[in-house]
């Protein structure tokens, strides 16, 4: 069976004050209108997506829930994913990790599918070269490798524009 609107005007469902329900089969939901409130969309009859007055909440499984964003053609572009232990990742079209995000703890930020920065406890972890312009810090600055220094005036106890620790 089908429904056909072939005239001029438009077809409208009316539901009278009541939510309007579509269901494939034996009173599975696929999508469900409640009046002056949300629009519920269903996979195989679990709620997958709820618009409500400050946009959509997106429902997945248990363990996890993603989103992801493709091109009118099907191309993947992207994917936002969270799991129920508070990580979110933000993924590139190949589902690389760009941002990986946990809660009270770190935030890692990937070039090329390889690690290059995270947060920590007391500040953050450069994993590769870290080129700048000038630092100007009254903390700790600690360079586990090689440092290369150029236009440094020395001045004190400074090596090469870094303080000598005592021990290192």
């Amino acid at each position: 069976s089908y429904i056909d609107q072939s005239g001029t005007g438009g077809l409208y469902l009316l539901g009278g004050g009541t939510a309007i329900r579509i269901q494939s089969q034996n009173g599975e939901n696929s999508i469900k209108s409640n009046p002056n409130d949300s629009v519920e969309l269903y996979f195989d009859n679990d709620k997958r997506l709820e618009t409500s007055n400050y946009g959509a909440d997106v429902y997945g499984q248990a363990a996890a829930s993603q989103l992801r964003f493709r091109t009118s053609d099907g191309t993947n572009r992207g994917m936002l994913a969270v799991t129920n232990g508070n990580v979110v990742t933000l993924h590139d079209s190949q589902d690389h990790a760009l941002v990986v995000g946990r809660k009270d703890a770190e935030v890692e930020l990937y070039f090329d599918n390889t690690e290059r920065f995270a947060t920590t406890a007391i500040g953050a972890t450069v994993f590769g070269d870290f080129i700048t312009s000038g630092i100007t810090t009254t903390a700790r600055l600690n360079v586990t490798d090689n440092v290369t220094v150029s236009g440094v005036t020395t001045t004190g106890e400074n090596l090469g524009g870094f303080k000598r620790l005592v021990g290192a």
